[in-house]
């Protein structure tokens, strides 16, 4: 597979999760109309309509919570630990191995370098996966995905499209789709099985070596 540097950003899509949003969005609401009622409380010494700083001042709070909360804040330790957030941020780049169940010339399964590029905010994420060694001939990208509780772990779930290079990839080789599944183990590392539409499947085993800039 070909690795797009770590720089370039791929389109991250919704996923889902056991965790109830609408406490979160709650939350977001009432503080908006706290920060309103503020706004309006300092303008009430203008001579300016009071409508022009009411409603107008409930939907832009609210819109700039829910960002600022959405991209930053969920993820800062204290969000983290608090008991209305449950989604564990996973983002950053993972190293490791793909054992697949496809054999070679010698009869060996095929084990091969990866690195994983997680992006996630709050309600989107992406995950793009990319062979680290030998000849770079496709890139997987995901396209859905679910973050939940199994009761023993936090399991990330996705879908992907696999794309290949048709000048440096095998004969054999096409574009196709897979799922994987992988359990975020209490160190922070992958690790879980996937299958694909050209009926191979095997072992996605990553640490995570960074974190995204």
């Amino acid at each position: 597979m070909w690795l797009m540097p770590y720089g370039t950003r791929t389109e991250m899509h919704p996923y889902s999760t056991h965790e109830s949003r609408v406490r979160v969005h709650s939350l977001l609401a009432t503080v908006s109309v706290a920060v309103a009622w503020s706004v309006s409380l300092a303008m009430s010494n203008f001579d300016w309509p009071q409508w022009l700083v009411g409603a107008p001042s409930v939907v832009g709070a609210y819109a700039l919570l829910y960002q600022v909360f959405d991209r930053w804040f969920w993820r800062t330790p204290l969000a983290q630990r608090s008991w209305f957030l449950e989604v564990p941020d996973l983002s950053g780049i993972y190293d490791g191995k793909l054992t697949s169940t496809y054999r070679d010339s010698a009869g060996n399964n095929v084990i091969i370098d990866i690195s994983l590029v997680i992006q996630q905010t709050w309600t989107n994420m992406s995950v793009e996966m990319a062979v680290t060694s030998g000849t770079s001939t496709s890139r997987s990208i995901s396209a859905v995905g679910s973050i939940s509780q199994d009761g023993t772990a936090t399991r990330l779930i996705y879908l992907y499209q696999n794309k290949v290079n048709p000048g440096l990839a095998d004969d054999d080789m096409r574009d196709h789709e897979g799922v994987a599944d992988l359990r975020v183990k209490t160190d922070g590392a992958l690790e879980g099985t996937y299958f694909n539409s050209r009926k191979r499947a095997g072992t996605i085993q990553a640490t995570r070596k960074a974190d995204l800039d």
